[in-house]
Formats: structure tokens, sequence, C-alpha cells
């Protein structure tokens, strides 16, 4: 009778063994979070560190794409205002035949071919220089928070049912992360 529950827990530690890998101490995060402006434009650059696991970038070398969405929200500190709100989605893939990774981007419409798996990466975790709106939307002197998270999971992935459980305990998401700022 032992062999069959020895048997049964090796089965069930297998199958949870991802579960177990995310509990991680570098979990990913918002290294760089600024707000800069054009001449008529209020534009977001943030950095996401620790973002990739080696799940993530095993299986998106073996042709699973990946998609990274982002989410921004801007309020209005003292009113909670919410003055406009945003998603932002990456996506990354990679040939195996070219052996080359293609990035792409939503908002601002962007596609880049990569031979460098480093260089993918920080164009997957990177917003540089987004536009998130006009600055004649803003009151100056008013002070502002931006809210920003972000959401890393494997999509598309084929298999039935059982592979996009499994596959659904790769989902990492990060926290809300905050930033306030004096429009002048």
């Amino acid at each position: 009778m032992k062999q069959p529950l020895s048997t049964v827990f090796v089965i069930l530690f297998i199958l949870f063994l991802p579960v177990l890998s995310l509990a991680r101490e570098d979990a990913p995060a918002f290294g760089e979070l600024a707000v800069s402006n054009s001449a008529t434009e209020l534009l977001l650059y943030a950095s996401l560190q620790d973002a990739f696991t080696e799940e993530m970038t095993g299986s998106l070398q073996s042709g699973i794409p990946l998609q990274f969405r982002f989410y921004a929200e801007l309020r209005e500190r003292d009113s909670e205002r919410l003055a406009g709100e945003w998603q932002f989605v990456h996506r990354l893939s990679y040939d195996t035949l070219q052996e080359n990774y293609r990035f792409d981007n939503d908002s601002p419409p962007d596609s880049r071919l990569f031979t460098d798996l480093a260089a993918a990466k920080q164009a997957m975790t990177s917003l540089n220089g987004v536009p998130l709106l006009k600055l004649s939307a803003l009151k100056p002197g008013a002070i502002y928070t931006l809210h920003l998270r972000a959401d890393l999971y494997q999509r598309d992935f084929p298999g039935g049912t059982v592979a996009r459980t499994v596959m659904k305990l790769w989902n990492v998401k990060t926290g809300w992360q905050k930033f306030s700022f004096t429009l002048r």
C-alpha cells in the first residue's frame, strides 16, 4: 500500500514544481520609473528588472512566443481623479530557423529583429518615451501619481486544456508601483 502512495506523492511534486519556482527572491519590479515631457506630450520611461524566468527563456527559444502587458494609470493625487489609463503590449518570438528574435510593440507600433537575446529582453522589458497624453490635459502645479504594473505571461500555447493550465502557473504579475510628480 505504501508503494502507490509514494508514487502519487512524486507525481504531485512534479506537477507542482513550477509553482514552487515562482517564489523567487528576485521577483520582477520596475527598477527605473520616470516621466518626462516633449513640447506637447507627457512621456513614460520604465524598465522592468528580473522579468525573465529560466522557464520563459527556455520556452521562448523552443518557439513559444511571450507576451508582456504593461498597465498604467495617472491620477491627480488630491482628488484621485483619473487623468488616463493605458495598456502596452510587448510580444517576443524566436524564429528557430533564422535564429533571430522578433519584438512587436502595439503602442507606439514598433517591430524589430534581434540576433542577441539580451537586446531582445531589454526591448521586451522597457517602455522608452511612450506618449501618455497631451500636456494640455494636465493642470500646472497639480501633483499627479502614476501607477504602473506588468503581467508577464505566455500566450497561445498549443496542447489543450492541461497544457494551458500548467502554463498559467508560469504567469507572473508585478504589484502596482507608484511615482508622484508635479507638472510645472
